[in-house]
């Protein structure tokens, strides 16, 4: 069992390196990316999708706004363009994209040109069990770390309760939470 994890594993992470190839292909590279927050609902149990202006990477559950639990995979998900919810879900998702906006500058290629300097966000729930010390691993080095959302009674605070760490974030005393990392 222990391999066959560590095979998901690896496998999961090649799969999200040749996505990223990929779509560095069409001009859409990983310094593109960006985070935006959206309010998404399943009115009355029925489907509903939430599109965005780029190609979706990663959707996480801000605030569950819904009786029904929000759970990924469930009752919320997400495609190439849209947050999708059905089942009553309803609540505001941290999405992390691609952008397809045009800056209006001299591209002939249509595409978006970002700042140079601009750094990749990247959205983590990450979470301290009975009180101890975690870590939760990101996609590079850590430039900084923000609290997007807490999902503790405990208190997260930064540099005592949560905070970074080369490649990772880290979470002590309790402190559970979603984390947007801004990656050099």
């Amino acid at each position: 069992m222990k391999y066959l994890m560590l095979a998901v594993l690896f496998l999961g992470v090649s799969a999200k390196a040749w996505q990223d190839d990929q779509l560095d292909g069409f001009g859409i590279g990983f310094a593109n990316l960006q985070s935006t927050r959206i309010a998404c609902a399943s009115t009355d149990y029925k489907p509903s999708q939430c599109g965005i202006n780029g190609i979706i990477r990663h959707v996480t559950l801000v605030r569950q706004d819904s009786k029904t639990a929000c759970i990924q995979g469930q009752n919320f998900n997400f495609n190439t363009y849209n947050v999708v919810v059905t089942g009553g879900c309803r609540g505001v998702f941290e999405v992390l994209y691609y952008s397809n906006n045009n800056d209006g500058g001299d591209n002939n290629n249509g595409g978006y040109r970002p700042e140079p300097s601009r750094p990749s966000t990247q959205v983590i729930s990450c979470g301290s069990k009975d009180y101890k010390y975690n870590s939760c691993y990101t996609n590079g080095v850590v430039a900084f770390v923000e609290l997007i959302s807490q999902q503790s009674k405990s208190g997260c605070i930064q540099g005592s309760t949560f905070g970074a760490s080369y490649d990772r974030i880290w979470v002590d005393k309790g402190c559970a939470g979603n984390f947007r990392v801004f990656l050099r």
